[in-house]
């Protein structure tokens, strides 16, 4: 039977970002398919390093382009808050 895959999306682009992005890669029915960071040029960085689908400057339209199952926020603590709601 196919299961179908995960679709995660990153908030952030920092170091637990990137840990985060290769831990996933262990994870079989996990792909990591979006992430999003203050600076386009960031994200697209970023991407291109971890094999992601698509890069986003803005969390909003990660969360309504994106096309993602779930998201986990890496971005710096005193914004998650914000992010979360």
């Amino acid at each position: 039977m196919l299961r179908k895959k995960i679709k995660w999306g990153i908030a952030g682009t920092g170091k637990i970002a990137g840990r985060f992005a290769s831990d996933l890669k262990l994870v079989p029915d996990a792909s990591l398919h979006a992430v999003s960071s203050r600076s386009l040029p960031k994200a697209q960085i970023f991407a291109k390093d971890y094999g992601v689908t698509q890069a986003f400057d803005s969390l909003d339209q990660m969360l309504v382009e994106g096309q993602i199952d779930i998201l986990y926020i890496a971005s710096p603590h005193p914004v998650h808050l914000e992010q979360t709601l």
